[in-house]
């Protein structure tokens, strides 16, 4: 999606699931990636962050599941409070000013 918005199609010939083996593909010159804000790279990779901006900006959506009569569990509800915290911080950071 973003892409196409951008103009051009990617052509994929590498695949990997686990941040470090993406860290070192991209680290090596061998393309890029999407990479969400919280995933901490490698020290001493060659890696440069580039914050995208877009109308098309891919979202993450967190889903919470527990059984039912859990949810009053204090440890599930600090964990559910948490995320509730992370996504409140997460908003507030995306509605700063953006400086040009």
């Amino acid at each position: 999606m973003l892409c196409a918005a951008a103009g051009f199609s990617p052509r994929i010939a590498h695949a990997a699931t686990q941040w470090p083996a993406v860290w070192s593909l991209v680290g090596n010159g061998l393309g890029v990636s999407l990479v969400p804000r919280p995933a901490e790279g490698p020290a001493g990779q060659a890696v440069v962050r580039v914050p995208v901006s877009s109308e098309n900006m891919p979202m993450r959506r967190i889903l919470t599941c527990v059984r039912r009569g859990s949810r009053r569990n204090p440890l599930i509800d600090l964990g559910i409070r948490a995320l509730e915290e992370a996504v409140r911080d997460h908003q507030a950071m995306d509605d700063r000013p953006r400086s040009a």
